[in-house]
Order: structure tokens, then sequence, then C-alpha cells
């Protein structure tokens, strides 16, 4: 279950059909399991995410002490003003531990670069260039589309957790599947439907 976290994250925050036409706060067409689209390099090890979870997922003390932030549906505009709980709680918190365990930093690229590099090692070299340009296409996206104020209240809001981390590590799912090689990618309707999905929205509804 482990393995899939970066994919239900963007499962659970991720939508958008086209750029156009698709009401980035719908849920993505999933016919087919993004896995069998394309078989991207586990990034982070499993035990991360166990450890992570343990600490912070919807069984841990700090969850059921904020059972007000359990996930509400979206309201229209941005949807964490004014009340409620926001949705992806304790996403946020798992995936701020992620980015604390394995050293990912927006502040410091060169630490991220070190993990990708360390990370990815074993994989087809293709697969290192899309990493480290997609953390980078996602970092400043999100940077583009939140400023301090939101983010400071955003944090408190999600009981002190960032929502930097979820974001980013939810468009760097999307990004790495919609930049998969043509090698590794599996050309049927149902994954180009997906791809169209993350190309077009490859951020949380929160922004």
């Amino acid at each position: 279950m482990a393995r899939n976290v970066v994919v239900l994250l963007a499962v659970i925050l991720t939508v958008g059909i086209s750029a156009q036409e698709q009401d980035c706060r719908g849920p993505p067409p999933l016919r087919i399991n993004p896995r069998e689209c394309c078989k991207q390099p586990k990034l982070i090890d499993d035990a991360i995410f166990a450890s992570c979870f343990q600490n912070y997922g919807v069984q841990s003390p700090q969850f059921q002490q904020n059972q007000q932030f359990r996930q509400e549906p979206p309201r229209s505009g941005r949807p964490f003003r004014g009340g409620g709980g926001p949705p992806g709680f304790p996403s946020t918190c798992v995936a701020e531990c992620v980015f604390n365990s394995t050293g990912l930093s927006v502040d410091q690229p060169q630490r991220s670069a070190d993990f990708f590099a360390n990370s990815l090692k074993g994989a087809a070299p293709e697969w290192g260039p899309i990493f480290a340009e997609g953390f980078t296409f996602c970092t400043k996206l999100v940077a583009e589309r939140l400023n301090t104020d939101d983010l400071d209240q955003l944090t408190a809001k999600f009981s002190g957790c960032s929502p930097l981390p979820g974001a980013i590590l939810t468009c760097l799912h999307s990004h790495v599947f919609t930049k998969c090689p043509q090698t590794m990618w599996k050309n049927a309707r149902e994954c180009n439907d997906l791809k169209e999905f993350f190309t077009a929205c490859p951020l949380p509804p929160m922004f």
C-alpha cells in the first residue's frame, strides 16, 4: 500500500481533463491503474511512507486529536477560505513528513538534486532528468500560485502542516506520469485520458 501513496495523493487531490474545459475540482478518470500505463521507478522507500503514516496517518494520535480536519467536499472558487477543515488532512502532514525524512527541500535545490540522484541510481537514465525537472517545475508552479499569507493561513488550518510538500508531490507525480518515455508508455485510451487529465491540472484543487 505504501508504494502507491503518491498515486493515492494524486487521486485524492489532483484533478483535470482539459486545460480549457475541465473543472479541476472533479476526479480524474481512473478507469485503469496508472502504474499499468507507465512503470515509474520508486522514488521514496516504503519504510519512509510507513513511518510517516504511523506518525501522521488516520490512526495516529495527532489525527485523532484533529477530527475537525477530516475531508470535506470542496466548495467553488478557492475552497479553503471561510471556515471548515481543508481537504487532504492527514495526507498533508504525511507529505511534509516525507519531505523532512528524505531531504527534499524547496529552499535547498542541491539537497533535492542529491536525493534524486541517489534514489534513482538503479533506474533507466531517462528518469533522472524527468524527476529533477518535474521537481523544479512543480516547486515554481506552487510558489506562483500561493503567497505568504495564503501559506500561513493554510498551514494553520492543516494543524501546523505546510500544504507545500503535498502539493509538490502531487504535481511531481502528475508531471512524471505525463513525461513517461514512449518506450515505457502503454498507448491505451484509458492511459491517454489520464495523461490529458494530469497535464491539464497538475496541482491539487486548493490552487
